[in-house]
């Protein structure tokens, strides 16, 4: 059976505020991460990642073109729909320049993110079974930034980062 729960502490609060207020004040602003936006598009990938393994919509980086954990990056949809999918996972065999193993820690990405952004406006947490996930959302302007967390149920200072995902606020 799946778990699902929205929290909302002070600090989901304070973002959320923080997001409103810039969002009234730049609709159009919306999220990058790594130099990465909605506006990327597969030629723009292409041309930044020119080693690196395309294959229809997905890039797996080649561990030296790699940055800020980015290890593959998928452009999903067209138009209004489209979505950016970034993903963290390192390849098998290459070595963690800072020793977090396969994936970076959640809150390592995390506070990238919060230098820009601020916190997260909420947290959606899952649970089934042993495993656990925690999405940490921000909206701005008409775009959502999820970071997808995943790791051992109960111990939240174990999560991991599985990726994120810049996409149109459904409305």
């Amino acid at each position: 059976m799946t778990v699902w729960r929205a929290v909302r502490g002070a600090a989901g609060a304070l973002g959320l505020l923080a997001g409103l207020a810039t969002a009234a004040t730049a609709q159009d602003d919306g999220f990058a991460f790594a130099g990465l936006s909605l506006k990327s598009d597969m030629a723009t990938l292409t041309a930044r990642y020119p080693r690196s393994i395309r294959i229809g919509n997905h890039v797996s980086i080649r561990p030296e073109e790699s940055h800020n954990h980015v290890y593959g990056v998928e452009v999903q949809g067209e138009g209004p729909s489209r979505r950016l999918r970034i993903l963290f996972e390192r390849p098998a065999g290459v070595p963690s320049p800072d020793g977090t193993g396969r994936y970076p820690t959640c809150a390592q990405v995390q506070r990238m993110i919060e230098r820009t952004y601020g916190s997260p406006a909420s947290i959606m947490e899952f649970a089934e079974e042993s495993a656990w996930r925690e999405d940490r959302l921000w909206q701005r302007g008409a775009e959502q930034l999820r970071l997808i967390c995943f790791g051992a149920r109960g111990r939240p200072g174990s999560l991991l980062a599985q990726g994120l995902v810049i996409a149109p606020v459904d409305r």
